[in-house]
């Protein structure tokens, strides 16, 4: 019996040592798996950053080009702007230039109209009121995307008077009446 409770002794004094050491393990896996979360958090962090940090610089790249593509449309601007302040000067002569070819030419061909016009700008600086050297119907009133789509899509002529016409067309409320020797009207 001695040997029995020896036995006991010695199984009871193993058992508490294994309670200790499995008590320890489990405290030790807890550490673990608590580590091992807090890394994955850590991880998941580091990732967001990362991710947020590639974003931020796409968008710094970008934000970049725009203020780059900005300061060379502001150059265009302060020319755009320069432009209208010249072309205010001349505003008033070159409407009323535009306005008597758009009301009164309509009839006439290309010659009579330049002549018409030659005569009318002599008066107008005669009475102090200035043109630009190039004012015409076309550059006054036309619209260039217009006229190009005219030629483009209506095979319009290229010449002045056609142009002229058209701009005629486009602008005036009443049917103008207009020479069309190539019979462009039509179509």
């Amino acid at each position: 019996m001695r040997e029995l409770a020896e036995g006991q002794a010695k199984l009871d004094a193993g058992q508490k040592i294994l309670d200790a050491l499995n008590k320890d393990l489990k405290e030790c896996t807890d550490k673990v798996t608590a580590l091992k979360a807090e890394a994955k958090e850590c991880q998941d962090l580091k990732e967001k950053t990362e991710n947020d940090l590639a974003l931020n610089e796409a968008r710094l790249v970008r934000a970049d080009k725009l203020l780059g593509g900005l300061a060379s449309e502001k150059s265009r601007w302060e020319g755009e702007v320069k432009r209208f302040k010249y072309e205010k000067e001349f505003l008033i002569g070159n409407c009323t230039i535009s306005a008597g070819a758009m009301s009164y030419c309509g009839p006439f061909d290309s010659v009579y109209r330049k002549k018409i016009v030659e005569i009318w700008i002599a008066k107008i600086v005669e009475e102090g009121i200035r043109v630009t050297d190039d004012v015409s119907l076309i550059n006054v009133v036309g619209n260039k995307i217009d006229i190009q789509g005219w030629k483009s899509l209506y095979s319009l002529p290229d010449d002045d008077l056609s142009i002229e016409n058209g701009i005629i067309l486009q602008y005036t409320k009443r049917w103008p009446l207009c020479i069309d020797p190539q019979i462009q009207a039509n179509t």
